[in-house]
């Protein structure tokens, strides 16, 4: 995912109400999304998505996100089921893959 996209979707996680924030999934996979606010010293918002394991960090927020107060400062945002990348499953799944695959173009 590119830096803008990035930085579009860790807008919207800092404006976000609680109940939006809740929705917001992987612009990229459609997977759900790790946040986490923390305000020790300097505040910072962490966006990031386990499954295509790239990650976003805000520092030095003004004021703690609106969504904080109600769910917390870490969620889990709403996970759908999503396919690995390639390049992360094992041997083994790749060849139950290609063998499903194979199954369903007969």
């Amino acid at each position: 995912m590119d830096e803008e996209s990035k930085n579009r979707l860790t807008d919207r996680v800092q404006d976000a109400t609680a109940e939006n924030l809740q929705t917001l999934t992987c612009p990229a996979c459609g997977g759900g999304l790790s946040i986490q606010y923390t305000s020790r010293g300097k505040s910072a918002l962490s966006v990031m998505c386990g499954h295509c394991m790239w990650r976003v960090i805000r520092d030095g927020l003004a004021t703690e996100p609106l969504w904080v107060r109600e769910l917390g400062p870490k969620i889990q945002t709403a996970k759908k089921a999503v396919e690995p990348p390639v390049s992360q499953l094992t041997g083994r799944q790749r060849k139950a893959q290609i063998s499903s695959a194979a199954s369903k173009k007969r």
